[in-house]
């Protein structure tokens, strides 16, 4: 080995012969991408997400194709319409709920019990003809069965309207500001999801939800 002088800088040269394979280049190649993807550091999310539109909330188990939303909405667009001029529920509340509850219609839930908006029994182990049993907050949570698609939007105007219970006050206080019941909604317990409110303002802004309250249906 020749011997080189002290303080002689070296300049390692890593060009490749051009007397190798070509195939070798692939080898080389690929193991430094092992390498890499072995020590370069994961990136980790963010621990929370505060600007959530529905599309972005993962994992949620009521997300459905947009043209399941729209069957739905036009279906049940008179039937809104009608509750919130008879209750004063803003339609677009009520719609928006429907398809959240429901997953538009498509949930187990709802095929099996015609509940739309998962409302539960007031007591657990009531009879097998009038409550289903799903797990939800707890897989001892029993939901009213409903005979037809209407009832069940009817029972939830009453439930919301109800003198005597907590969300009849929003009739009031929020008026057609779906804002307001959507947040209200959250506050006084309506879901346990925290994301209740954003989720529900979510799906009338991306539907355009809020002309139902002016009584204009989709064609």
């Amino acid at each position: 080995m020749k011997k080189v002088p002290n303080g002689t800088q070296i300049v390692w040269d890593i060009t490749p012969k051009k007397d190798i394979d070509g195939w070798w280049y692939v080898v080389i190649a690929s193991g430094l991408l092992v390498l890499l993807a072995a020590f370069w550091p994961s990136a980790s999310p963010p621990d929370q997400v505060e600007d959530v539109t529905l599309a972005a909330i993962p994992d949620d188990k009521h997300l459905v194709a947009p043209d399941e939303v729209v069957k739905y909405v036009k279906r049940f667009q008179t039937v809104a319409i009608a509750e919130h001029q008879k209750f004063g529920i803003p339609a677009s509340v009520k719609m928006a709920q429907g398809i959240l509850e429901s997953a538009s219609g498509t949930s187990s839930l709802t095929k099996q019990s015609n509940n739309h908006f998962g409302i539960k029994c007031a007591v657990r182990g009531c009879k097998h003809r009038q409550c289903v049993n799903k797990c939800d907050d707890s897989c001892r949570d029993y939901f009213v069965k409903y005979e037809t698609a209407w009832l069940s939007w009817r029972a939830h105007s009453l439930l919301l309207s109800n003198p005597d219970f907590r969300y009849a006050s929003l009739i009031s206080t929020c008026g057609d500001d779906y804002k307001c019941w959507a947040a209200g909604l959250q506050k006084k317990g309506y879901a346990t999801s925290k994301q209740y409110r954003k989720k529900l303002v979510s799906i009338i802004e991306k539907y355009g939800l809020d002309h139902l309250d002016k009584g204009n249906k989709f064609h």
